[in-house]
């Protein structure tokens, strides 16, 4: 506990720096503070005025004390924690993201009573702050601060991230008028392969909530559009929608009410077109980030302003709201913008920076290769003074009521003793015996003492017992060390004796590991005998797994990574097993590391070229196994920015034709189920399957497309890897090269034959029916819907009457399954016609007439076919004809128009069916459209009616009947008034007279 400070205490006096050496501590799942290098000099901050303060948090002005670099340092108590992993992981996402419009992140530190992150300081506070103090924001300068928000956004989505808190508070401001994104406490990754562990919670701030996460649904991108439009109601009229009430009712109204009544009713049509946009309520259709940017409304205030940032935001402000226009802002206290408890604070928060018993503990974290060093007791705390700013959430982190915060914390403080251990390396490491220097550690870390104490475990062994074997193999181990740092021996003798010790006593890899013997080799090996080499790869083959990570990546950032990829040609088998066992020491270690070995060769093509060599063909089925495994780790390790590139240089040396090739291999073949490398070759091709299109017809040909099917043919049933073939193939039917090299391939049979067994054999699953089903319906449908030869190939394999029998177990398909039979009788070819009479589609057709959103394609399908065959469709077709008076009935709007130019097609093409409508009804169902009509659904209309009069006076029926008729249906007072009507187009006039003209 840090002790009191007198009030006369200097405000940056330096720190004493104590006598111990620091320990290293570990957080979370990685190693964040080491000791520092010799005479370099230790960051240091001083802590200045606070800018706010949240639930977890308070946020301070800083400055350092050597750059004289303004900061913003935001503390959160360790006592608050329960554990600091998803701190961890919001600075892991802050020291990812670069972008102007997003907050810079510096770096962090923690000492015994703060976990402390560095900021980018804007020194214009937050857009709540600027909304405070001047009031409501004019379109003008909205649409500019947007635009950088957008263009944030954008980013943040693009690299797979959700902020999920967006609101005015969030969006600080620099002096220049750079608008930039913030507090990323609960914004969270959407990666390709996550599935929902859990019920979605419901986090964010109430007010500015989209419907969909309130009704606890899988977020999305979309959230944060929903929240963009609501800032914009904040900053438009000083709160935000349903500000006026509780946090509840908010959500509540967010979520019952429509959208409309969120706009402010004094927006411009821009505006308003822009925030029913962002306020659709289905995520599905909402409009993304990119897409807004492009809106007019945006560009309109944008066009002539090629700077970054905004020029004198605050003036604008104060014109808008000034007294002429009787425009002041009125924020609701619901929305806690002040805190008046603020001012309560005391000295009590000042620590005591001249305590000679600090100890002097330093965090080092890599931030893009950077190593960032700071001291976090050289923070010095000047007496808190009244908060000069309105807004309180700046910077911080701001969680609603509602919002359930799971932060665990476990700190093992147990003292290790000391031990007498010779050590190999030149800095020595003093271990106190004090709770000072005790190892921070989560619960779900997966770094063990061992991994940061190099000779933790050995204390036991080196007691007054211990044994004369083990004592000397320690200083034989020591001495064969040193003699190779001094390149005085037979490099290839040493290290073998160095394998044959550490082989029968193993503990001895610890003590290799801490010497940096792996390390210091390589500047002696590039001279050294291959023999040599080859010892060497074999000792730090044998040394990986036991020794710690640390050494690894020190070992892969000397220029060790390039060296072992150096000697693929010497042992390759060798070069594998290490690459092998270097990913998985890191996956033991890291979790989603970003800079780790994995990532390394994920950049490296000469590691890509290594890796896609063990597929080829002569090597072992453990080679493979090996090389697929490392391939997994390099796909996990990289997120979708940097995928198109990797995919590019798989495909460079045709990784996917090569896995494809094992699948057909004895090996795998004996069991495809419960083979570990038949598992890591499907797991690849469901990656494959994430590729651009691009990359995908430039692999997809059809002897792959011959091949997978094969493969989906030869695995059991229940298999899952038969569901990622399927997938694969509804993927790949979306590109036109890859149906045509379907059709070269005559995949299509195979695929009506999997769909057909799917629904049939009982043997197979529910589950898996369903899969397949849903995967091959879909690849039909892309299949068939526009090649005429495919549309005849799929035809002559009866494939109506198992899409039928598909809609009958699976209803939800026929969105996929109606298209393919309307594709057939469009094809106008006599296999599709016989298809169709097999699978009765004349009455199926009739019957998607009644049914919404079927009626115009059903009667096109029927128009064609009735053109094609009519002595055998008319005997069908007259009984039910009336049907296309209720289609004209049922439907309204654009969908009515579409009916009416099939109806009017169809009746052009055969007119002699206007005998056998009901001319009362169809009369009806024209007056009901015909006012509200367009130009062309109005020249429709019109030729139905005089069709139908000339045909009523061809079978008989009298002039009297028929104006009886259209003057019961209101169409003869309707004609009377376009008849006189100026504004109507020359071709309905002369239809209308034409219709008049037919009674004498």
């Amino acid at each position: 506990m840090s002790k009191g400070v007198s009030p006369h205490t200097p405000k940056h006096r330096k720190v004493s720096q104590p006598s111990q050496t620091p320990r290293a501590h570990a957080m979370g799942s990685r190693v964040i503070c080491a000791t520092p290098h010799k005479g370099r000099e230790l960051n240091n901050y001083s802590l200045g005025d606070r800018l706010g303060k949240g639930a977890f948090a308070v946020v301070y002005k800083a400055m350092h004390l050597r750059t004289a670099e303004v900061a913003a340092i935001k503390q959160i108590p360790l006592e608050k924690l329960k554990s600091v992993d998803s701190i961890m992981s919001e600075i892991e996402l802050l020291q990812e993201l670069q972008h102007p419009n997003i907050v810079k992140y510096l770096g962090f530190m923690k000492d015994d009573q703060y976990l402390s992150i560095v900021l980018e300081y804007c020194e214009n506070g937050s857009l709540t702050t600027v909304l405070k103090k001047f009031g409501s924001f004019p379109e003008n300068l909205i649409s500019r601060y947007m635009r950088q928000v957008l263009e944030g956004l954008m980013y943040l989505h693009h690299q797979g991230t959700i902020h999920r808190d967006i609101k005015g508070a969030n969006i600080l401001t620099t002096k220049e008028g750079v608008a930039k994104l913030a507090d990323f406490g609960v914004a969270m990754r959407m990666s390709d392969n996550a599935e929902p562990a859990e019920r979605p919670g419901v986090v964010g701030t109430p007010h500015w909530m989209a419907p969909e996460i309130i009704q606890m649904q899988e977020p999305s991108s979309a959230c944060d559009i929903w929240s963009l439009g609501a800032t914009i109601v904040e900053l438009r009229t000083g709160q935000p929608p349903y500000g006026n009430r509780t946090d509840i009712a908010a959500m509540y109204a967010i979520v019952q009410q429509d959208s409309p009544a969120m706009i402010p009713a004094d927006c411009s049509n821009g505006l308003r077109d822009f925030l029913t946009l962002c306020f659709e309520k289905n995520p599905r259709l909402r409009v993304t980030a990119k897409d807004l940017l492009s809106h007019v409304w945006i560009k309109k205030f944008n066009a002539t302003e090629p700077q970054l940032g905004v020029a004198s935001p605050e003036k604008a402000v104060q014109e808008w709201n000034s007294p002429s226009r009787k425009k002041r802002l009125a924020v609701p206290s619901i929305l806690n913008l002040k805190n008046p408890k603020f001012n309560e604070q005391n000295n009590n928060d000042i620590h005591d920076s001249s305590d000679s018993d600090i100890e002097q503990d330093f965090m080092t974290l890599n931030v893009f290769g950077a190593n960032r060093q700071v001291n976090p007791k050289q923070l010095k705390h000047k007496p808190l003074q009244a908060f000069v700013e309105d807004a309180e959430d700046v910077y911080d982190d701001c969680y609603t009521d509602d919002v359930q915060v799971e932060i665990r914390q476990k700190i093992d403080k147990t003292p290790k003793k000391t031990s007498g251990l010779p050590t190999n390396s030149e800095d020595e490491i003093s271990v106190k015996t004090s709770a000072e220097n005790s190892l921070y550690e989560s619960p779900h870390s997966n770094v063990s003492k061992s991994d940061i104490d190099p000779f933790n475990g050995l204390e036991d062994l080196l007691e007054d017992d211990l044994d004369e074997e083990l004592i000397c193999a320690q200083n034989e181990a020591k001495k064969l060390i040193s003699l190779i740092a001094s390149r005085k021996c037979d490099l290839t003798l040493e290290y073998l004796r160095l394998i044959e010790i550490a082989q029968s006593i193993p503990v001895i890899k610890k003590q290799i590991d801490s010497s940096r013997l792996f390390t210091n080799s390589l500047r002696i090996l590039p001279h050294a005998p291959k023999q040599a080499i080859q010892a060497f790869l074999k000792l730090l083959d044998l040394c990986i797994p036991s020794g710690s990570h640390d050494m690894v990546v020190s070992f892969c950032i000397s220029g060790g990574l390039s060296f072992v990829l150096s000697q693929k040609d010497l042992d390759s088998a060798i070069v594998l097993q290490i690459l092998d066992r270097m990913t998985t020491s890191e996956s033991k270690h890291l979790e989603d590391d970003k800079m780790g070995i994995a990532r390394q060769l994920a950049f490296r093509e000469d590691a890509i070229e290594i890796l896609c060599s063990f597929f080829q063909e002569g090597n072992s089925e453990l080679s493979a196994l090996q090389a697929s495994s490392v391939v997994i780790r390099v796909f996990n390790s990289c997120g979708p920015r940097y995928r198109g590139d990797l995919w590019h240089h798989f495909n460079t040396y045709h990784l996917f034709k090569l896995l494809i090739d094992w699948l057909h291999l004895p090996c795998v073949l004996k069991n495809n189920a419960d083979n570990i490398l038949c598992s890591n070759i499907y797991t690849l091709i469901l990656s494959f399957n994430r590729a651009p299109q691009d990359q995908l017809v430039a692999q997809v040909d059809q002897r792959i497309l011959r091949r997978l099917m094969r493969a989906y043919i030869r695995l059991p049933l229940g298999s899952p890897h038969r569901v990622v073939l399927l997938e694969f193939f509804k993927n790949v039917s979306t590109l036109v090269p890859v149906l045509d090299a379907m059709y070269k391939g005559n995949v299509a049979p195979h695929l009506i034959a999997a769909l057909r067994r799917a629904l049939h054999d009982p043997e197979v699953p529910d589950r898996e029916s369903r899969a397949a089903a849903n995967c091959l319906v879909p690849t039909l449908f892309n299949y068939a819907r526009i090649e005429r030869a495919r549309q005849r190939e799929v035809a002559q394999y009866d494939v109506l009457v198992v899409l039928q029998d598909c809609v009958r177990k699976y209803p939800a398909l026929k969105e996929f399954v109606f298209p393919i039979f309307s594709a057939l009788a469009h094809a106008n070819h006599g296999q599709c016609w016989d298809a169709l009479w097999s699978a009765n589609g004349l009455q199926l057709f009739i019957k998607l007439v009644t049914e919404p959103g079927w009626q115009a394609m059903a009667i096109a399908a029927i128009s064609i076919w009735l053109q094609a065959q009519p002595t055998a469709v008319k005997p069908i077709l007259l009984p039910h004809i009336n049907v296309i008076t209720q289609a004209l009935t049922a439907t309204t709007g654009s969908i009515y128009e579409s009916v009416l130019s099939a109806v009017t097609t169809l009746l052009d093409q055969n007119r002699y069916l206007c005998k056998a409508i009901d001319t009362k009804a169809l009369y009806r169902a024209l007056q009901s459209h015909i006012s509200h009509s367009s130009s062309a659904s109005l020249v429709q209309c019109l030729q139905v009616v005089y069709w139908s009069v000339l045909f009523n006076h061809e079978v008989g029926v009298s002039e009297t009947k028929t104006i009886f008729l259209l003057k019961e249906s209101k169409l003869w007072e309707t004609l009377l008034q376009l008849e006189t009507a100026h504004d109507i187009p020359l071709p309905c006039k002369r239809l209308i007279n034409q219709i008049f003209a037919a009674f004498p």
